[in-house]
């Protein structure tokens, strides 16, 4: 029951984590378009 629980527990986080690193590295390659579409809001975000 206990490992089956951490187990779940742990499998969570991992999604989480997952999810969190994806953001960071899309709004990331979002603002690097932004910039190479147009440098001069480089300042603006």
């Amino acid at each position: 029951m206990y490992n089956e629980i951490s187990d779940d527990m742990a499998r969570k986080q991992t999604r989480e984590s997952l999810i969190i690193v994806l953001d960071k590295t899309i709004n990331a390659f979002i603002k690097m378009r932004n910039i190479r579409k147009d440098p001069l809001e480089f300042g603006s975000f």
